[in-house]
């Protein structure tokens, strides 16, 4: 998805828009004035202030008190941003995520697995009225993904993603807190600048997607590597993931 919203930025979508701007609100209970404050640029940077309950969320109880923190003042990880991202997305747009994608990224380099009527998915509940969006996807597939954004959205030789976009999304916005592992979010790319991972050999630019299980792509462009780490419905103790990253770099070196 954030890829996708680098096409539409400055044209159907604003980042300065807040959520009043956009209509956008939730139920049980609907979004108070505070929380209607906050940009699509606060979405994107996972620092809404929105701990409103949300669909594929494991942790709903443990989310922050409501109102705590005002829009912009503390990343939290959190699934309402996102799902609410995809809302915005559709109705600024009026198209199909996982079309669009299709159309706009997965035909132009290749994807050899993806089919987005069956792998893209729209999950429901009643927590929240904006559902989560699921991409399922292939080892190959993703490592594909990982070559574009290594490329600051070159394939080959056509500009599939913004170049402006490209760089901005997968450049630090907002600092991370201990809770999260400390370094630097971008719109919706993890930053891998701290000492942990700089410790495996991977460089400081280096950034990364992050999805359920242990699904990982991470780019390196300084050591012009990327890496694909997937898990079957298991989470990986993040001293043997950064185990094996070192080994990886190592090998690659």
């Amino acid at each position: 998805l954030s890829l996708l919203y680098g096409f539409y930025v400055d044209s159907l979508i604003s980042l300065d828009a807040t959520l009043l701007d956009y209509a956008i609100d939730d139920k049980n209970p609907a979004l108070n004035n505070q929380e209607k404050s906050a940009t699509v640029k606060h979405l994107l940077t996972s620092s809404s202030g929105i701990y409103h309950e949300s669909v594929a969320n494991s942790d709903n109880d443990g989310l922050p008190a409501r109102n705590s923190n005002i829009p912009g003042e503390r990343f939290y990880y959190n699934n309402w941003d996102f799902n609410a991202l995809g809302t915005i997305f559709s109705k600024r747009t009026n198209k199909n995520i996982f079309e669009d994608f299709h159309i706009r990224i997965a035909s132009k380099i290749g994807l050899e697995d993806f089919e987005w009527q069956r792998d893209g998915r729209l999950d429901y509940s009643d927590v929240s009225e904006h559902p989560a969006y699921h991409f399922d996807m292939t080892c190959r597939d993703m490592a594909r993904i990982g070559l574009l954004m290594l490329n600051k959205g070159k394939w080959e030789n056509e500009q599939v993603v913004p170049l402006e976009w490209a760089i901005e999304s997968t450049s630090p916005q907002v600092s991370v807190g201990e809770e999260f592992g400390n370094g630097s979010y971008g719109y919706m790319w993890w930053m891998m600048d701290n000492d942990e991972f700089e410790s495996t050999g991977l460089s400081r630019l280096s950034f990364s997607a992050q999805g359920n299980w242990s699904q990982l792509i991470i780019i390196d462009p300084v050591n012009e590597i990327v890496i694909v780490h997937r898990a079957f419905k298991r989470k990986i103790d993040v001293n043997k993931l950064l185990m094996l990253l070192k080994k990886i770099v190592s090998a690659r070196a």
